[in-house]
């Protein structure tokens, strides 16, 4: 038995990772649990270190599509582009699937992003907001969870924090010929 974040048991200097939690299964969910509770015992041994901090909880919401106030359908417009494909070639080992045209294309471009219609990893998200500014029902927006365990800089205090930087290159370039 052992937490299912840290791999820490009852025990507090003994971690688990591996098939000695998982048990029989794949062989990548015990390098999985085995490198999380690697990483437990790491910040254990550093003393004063969160074991929780910034940890992958591996929690993932569903959003559920039959208690909703709005028409699931409205999620789905402009509608999805038909796929035509050319019959004569069907039968050979060419690609059969025509190109969509241009309009077709731009149709299908401005379709949404699929922003809590299906099953999305939070944890995957690399914080470019590119979403945020694509959403034209302005639904998206990006928040810290746990900020002090972070030093970024917002996109708008970028340029202050870029230009020390750059001054410090164009010093060592002048100066290295």
């Amino acid at each position: 038995m052992a937490d299912p974040v840290t791999y820490q048991t009852a025990q507090s200097d003994i971690f688990v990772g591996g098939d000695v939690y998982t048990g029989p299964k794949f062989a990548i969910d015990a390098i999985a649990a085995g490198r999380e509770g690697a990483e437990s015992l790491h910040r254990f041994v550093q003393d004063g270190q969160s074991l929780t901090i910034s940890r992958n909880l591996r929690e993932f919401y569903e959003l559920d599509k039959n208690n909703l106030r709005l028409d699931v359908d409205c999620f789905d417009r402009p509608a999805r582009q038909e796929i035509v494909h050319d019959p004569a070639k069907a039968r050979s080992f060419e690609h059969d699937r025509l190109t969509f045209t241009e309009e077709q294309v731009k149709t299908e471009a401005s379709r949404c992003l699929g922003c809590g219609v299906s099953v999305v990893d939070q944890n995957k998200c690399i914080g470019c907001g590119l979403c945020t500014t694509k959403c034209m029902f302005d639904a998206i927006r990006l928040e810290r969870d746990v900020p002090e365990a972070s030093n970024m800089i917002r996109s708008e205090d970028k340029v202050g924090a870029l230009l020390k930087n750059v001054g410090r290159k164009a010093v060592n370039i002048i100066r290295k010929g």
